[in-house]
């Protein structure tokens, strides 16, 4: 139902959003790219390659090299997996340079010709690649999905792995295969996050006191591997799968569906004294948590829906990265019909805009807060939209690599006014580190979600009803209304002025002087009636 007071509130917040994330917040655009160009041996076999079927999902920052993936979701991709130099334009000039296969256009020379098989050796190569991540020991980790063509015709050619190289050397250090009984028939490992111990008791020379964590969004759970005991389980919840009311997504006019499960993920940060993993489904608008002691303990005995997670708030849309501030454990995050990067700490009221562009920040990817940038966050967009519509202009720059300068005060000092944008239904719920069940509460106008016995944060925060205004009006259509609305109340009292109005001073707006003025002149005029003869008064009678 369309509230007027609402209407006009998301009107004015919008415009100081904009207002204030472009002061907050500084986009530096690093690299950008019409269609991604790769620099091919001459004798590889990429004849077929197809610019408007690759896109890249996945972003690493390195000492000097710049990794991203580029999963092989349409036919027609030379390499899934590839670097450029870091500060390529400041070296060298160059905005758009090539991509270099990662870590030689071998390992990718078997998928690219579609000869790879799980049947043969050749399966120990790269097939498809969505996320790459660097540890504290310079290691890179490479979640190789082992589908072709993920959303064209799916084909599962290798069982799912992954690659450790050493990125200083580019040599392989280990293939960690998955055992079946954790797989699914159509599995697709989308993304991980590493949560490096390796600076605990066992000194930081043990490099494999690390866990990794994995989502595969087709058949939505978490896989974890032990790299110490090179053991690897599976754990689901259904808070983990999509929301079909969310499946469609609106960027910049255009719309597609796509029904994946859970794909961003991040750890807490260290401040914390229990480490949480941030989870979301792409297809929802909820962020959720569980305890890393809960996944580290093994395989889940018992139902799915009884693991601990809770609820942690609702976003305005639909988002796949997810990162943490380590600083003060703020939320980052994209939702992608606002063209925006939003922080959130939770359980606080602390939430705001770092930045927002409807042109550079369509439809983000991956984001990271870099240790080997000092902080900085660095992101990827790609105007995906357009490429799953089929829609992308040669033209435009549709790729890009952008970078956020780490502020120097915590992340959650900007932008408090513009809650009402990004985060418009805030459904808080504090990470309770004893009991698994979240109680959920409702009053007309707040919604709050309780965890007993919490001791973390505060067991109940309430927002203000300009901060629980419904997700679902901030949509393209309430937004059409807000410009329509606006304009009818800018014309209409132009157009009446046009046809009635005048530039002279009117009497009812000349004030209690001009009154004043005016009865003096009348009572001059009549005394000076008064003082003329009778044949004068005839004569004006005449």
């Amino acid at each position: 139902m369309f509230e007027p007071r609402v209407f006009l509130r998301q009107c004015i917040f919008g415009l100081l959003c904009a207002l204030m994330a472009n002061a907050s917040a500084q986009l530096e655009i690093m690299n950008q790219w019409s269609f991604l160009k790769f620099n091919v041996p001459f004798n590889y076999p990429a004849r077929n390659y197809l610019p408007e079927n690759t896109v890249f999902t996945g972003l690493e920052v390195g000492w000097d090299r710049i990794f991203l993936s580029t999963p092989r979701l349409w036919p027609g991709n030379p390499a899934t997996v590839s670097w450029i130099p870091r500060n390529s334009f400041e070296n060298s000039g160059e905005m758009s340079p090539p991509l270099q296969a990662y870590p030689s256009w071998d390992w990718h020379r078997a998928a690219t010709t579609n000869t790879v098989s799980s049947t043969k050796e050749n399966c120990t190569n790269i097939v498809s690649v969505f996320r790459i991540r660097l540890d504290k020991c310079d290691r890179l980790w490479i979640l190789d999905s082992g589908v072709m063509d993920s959303l064209m015709t799916f084909t599962v050619v290798c069982p799912p792995k992954l690659l450790i190289f050493d990125s200083r050397t580019d040599q392989l250090i280990r293939i960690v295969t998955f055992p079946p009984e954790i797989l699914r028939r159509n599995s697709l490992l989308t993304n991980m996050v590493i949560d490096d111990n390796t600076r605990s008791e066992y000194g930081v020379s043990d490099c494999d006191n690390v866990f990794v964590y994995m989502t595969d969004s087709t058949n939505p759970a978490l896989i974890v591997y032990d790299a110490r005991k090179d053991s690897a389980w599976r754990i689901s919840s259904p808070l983990m799968f999509p929301d079909p009311d969310f499946g469609t997504y609106r960027v910049a006019g255009e719309s597609f569906t796509l029904m994946d499960g859970i794909i961003g993920i991040a750890l807490s940060a260290p401040i914390l004294p229990h480490k949480q993993l941030y989870f979301q489904p792409f297809a929802s608008n909820r962020i959720f948590t569980i305890p890393t002691s809960v996944l580290k303990a093994g395989p889940n005995p018992g139902d799915d829906g009884e693991l601990p997670v809770s609820l942690v708030g609702h976003k305005s849309s639909q988002a796949a990265p997810l990162a943490v501030e380590p600083r003060d454990g703020a939320l980052i995050f994209s939702p992608i019909s606002e063209t925006a990067i939003a922080t959130w700490i939770p359980g606080s009221s602390d939430h705001g805009v770092l930045a927002y562009d409807p042109e550079l920040l369509q439809f983000p990817l991956d984001i990271r807060v870099t240790e080997r940038d000092n902080g900085n966050i660095w992101l990827i967009t790609t105007k995906f939209q357009k490429f799953f519509r089929k829609t992308v202009n040669s033209q435009d720059f549709n790729l890009r690599i952008l970078r956020i300068k780490r502020p120097v005060e915590p992340l959650y000092g900007h932008n408090n006014t513009c809650n009402n944008l990004i985060m418009l239904d805030i459904n808080v719920a504090i990470i309770s580190m004893t009991r698994p069940v979240a109680e959920e509460k409702s009053t007309d106008n707040v919604k709050s979600v309780v965890c007993p016995n919490t001791t973390l944060f505060r067991s109940e925060i309430q927002y203000e009803e300009v901060t629980t205004q419904n997700s679902t009006q901030s949509t393209e259509e309430f937004w059409k209304a807000v410009f329509l609305l606006s304009a009818t109340l800018n014309i209409i009292p132009s157009a009446l002025f046009t046809i009635w109005g005048s530039a002279r001073l009117q009497p009812w707006n000349q004030g209690p002087k001009y009154y004043r003025n005016k009865i003096a002149s009348q009572e001059k005029h009549a005394e000076q009636l008064n003082q003329l003869t009778y044949h004068d008064k005839s004569d004006l009678v005449k």
